[in-house]
């Protein structure tokens, strides 16, 4: 069951909610709240957030997912500071209006890219953040990403006769137009230093927020190998409250549809082991039968080989 809702405190925010649809009048002990990654709107990338809205609902998990101000639906008016500061303004707003509206009283905040990054700085100032999900979030580069970049990435190229000619002809090529503080294919974003997130994971954790960072290939400029997670931050106590997965074969939006239900699948996984339990459609479930049932998923708009709704999809 999908609901439009207006919101925020100038009434400038624009967001969907998903309930279940079995349990769409009881209140919602928990819900996922979908940041936008970028400039994307809420369907996120290639409908990314749509689809694990959907298969949420089946599991028994409300979501919302909603337009930051100036992006998508909302408009462009909201709180002064940086970005990061606006971002979790607003985000509080959305759990304002869920508790109020839907009688939520833990969430889970979930991003792509600066999505990440607006989740983690969200989830520092707000104790009912019980779980954050980042994609592709903060990481830094040590001894053994070095190496592997040197070998996996700058070695090949060397020897490789296709990469210096399109080197020499891209030096022959008149200069871009773009400006110089921001040239083509420079990411933004922000990132606190190394000992300031660890401070933080630390926080997060003894708090008892659990914690799921995925990666993918599409950040190997600063993440490139399955344990790099726990040698960034090896001084920092997991509690079992943090997990991690490496998935270097997708990109950063998982363009291809395999990709993104391959992931949408570990993000459905990871909140109902998590969380399912909290919510009222699985208590009664549970109360009824503790016998297995088998799950059947919504159609998702997931088609053979690449499903692009377009190609200038991007954060």
């Amino acid at each position: 069951m999908e609901k439009a809702h207006v919101f925020g405190k100038f009434n400038q925010l624009v967001g969907i909610a998903q309930t279940p649809e079995s349990n769409e009048s009881e209140a919602q002990d928990v819900a996922v709240i979908m940041l936008t990654a970028g400039m994307l709107h809420s369907t996120g990338p290639f409908r990314m957030y749509v689809n694990l809205a959907r298969q949420l609902s089946v599991q028994g998990i409300a979501s919302f997912r909603f337009d930051l101000s100036g992006i998508g639906e909302s408009l462009p008016v909201g709180s002064s500071g940086s970005s990061l500061q606006r971002a979790a303004a607003e985000a509080k707003q959305a759990m304002d209006f869920l508790e109020q509206e839907y009688g939520t009283k833990k969430f889970i905040l979930m991003g792509l890219c600066s999505g990440a990054d607006d989740g983690f700085h969200t989830a520092i100032e707000d104790a009912r953040v019980g779980g954050v999900i980042l994609l592709d979030g903060c990481g830094y580069p040590n001894f053994r990403f070095k190496v592997n970049r040197v070998l996996k990435h700058y070695l090949p190229r060397i020897f490789s006769l296709k990469f210096w000619a399109k080197r020499i002809a891209r030096i022959k090529k008149a200069k871009s137009d773009s400006p110089e503080s921001l040239q083509l294919g420079d990411d933004i974003r922000e990132f606190p230093s190394r000992e300031v997130a660890a401070s933080q994971l630390q926080q997060l954790v003894d708090r008892g927020v659990k914690l799921n960072f995925v990666y993918t290939g599409g950040v190997n400029w600063y993440y490139n190998y399955e344990t790099q997670f726990n040698d960034m931050f090896a001084d920092v106590d997991f509690k079992d409250n943090v997990s991690t997965k490496f998935l270097p074969h997708l990109d950063h939006v998982a363009f291809l549809c395999e990709d993104r239900k391959q992931l949408i699948d570990e993000l459905c996984e990871w909140t109902t082991a998590n969380f399912q339990s909290t919510n009222p459609t699985t208590k009664q479930e549970s109360n009824r039968t503790s016998k297995p049932t088998k799950t059947i998923l919504p159609p998702l708009d997931f088609a053979p080989g690449i499903n692009a709704t377009s190609s200038t999809e991007t954060c």
